[in-house]
């Protein structure tokens, strides 16, 4: 959570944070004292850095290889004749929904959820490779499968309380922020020096 990261960075010894808004409750910071940062000498951090510098640099030339073939594949449309012509393997992820976390085969990418990834019969082949871990991957349409139904009238009740509760939540998120924009909060000295 980043604002919750920047303001217990920002805070001075005792000073106490704006509430900040967490997945479970509001949050308020207190500093009880600080340790100064400490650079270790390089020798008992040089295989860290090494391997971090091996990875990082792998990545790199895998996303350009990736944005060759990228290339490759939105002139040639095969993913499977790309793939061979330049020894790799083509694999399929199988059936997922939009709406699912992970991709079979693939797992969880860094920068998208699945729905997120452009691709369709209308555009075969996906803006930009997406990465996973240590792996670069490329996304290509195969086919569709149209909507099942049955299991839709089985959902369609539990689906229409998600819709509305998501609502309830961004109706109250924009009443709290409301709130917090006129609210003040006041900090009593005498209380913290008590603590």
């Amino acid at each position: 959570m980043e604002e919750f990261r920047r303001a217990a960075f920002s805070l001075a010894v005792k000073e106490v944070s704006p509430a900040i808004e967490g997945s479970n409750g509001y949050y308020l910071l207190r500093v009880g004292q600080r340790k100064e940062p400490v650079v270790p000498p390089l020798e008992s951090v040089r295989a860290e850095i090494e391997r971090r510098v091996k990875e990082a640099k792998a990545l790199e030339l895998a996303n350009k290889k990736a944005q060759a073939l990228l290339d490759q594949l939105k002139k040639e449309k095969d993913i499977q004749k790309v793939a061979k012509a330049n020894g790799l393997q083509a694999g399929e992820t199988g059936w997922f929904m939009r709406s699912d976390a992970e991709i079979p085969k693939v797992g969880a990418l860094q920068d998208a959820r699945p729905g997120e990834i452009s691709i369709s019969p209308y555009h075969l082949v996906a803006d930009r490779p997406y990465a996973q871990k240590d792996s670069v991957y490329l996304f290509a349409f195969k086919e569709s499968q149209g909507a099942d139904m049955a299991r839709f009238d089985r959902e369609k009740a539990s689906l229409l309380g998600q819709a509305l509760q998501g609502k309830k939540q961004a109706a109250m998120k924009k009443f709290i922020d409301s709130l917090k924009a006129k609210g003040r909060v006041e900090v009593e000295p005498r209380v913290l020096e008590e603590s």
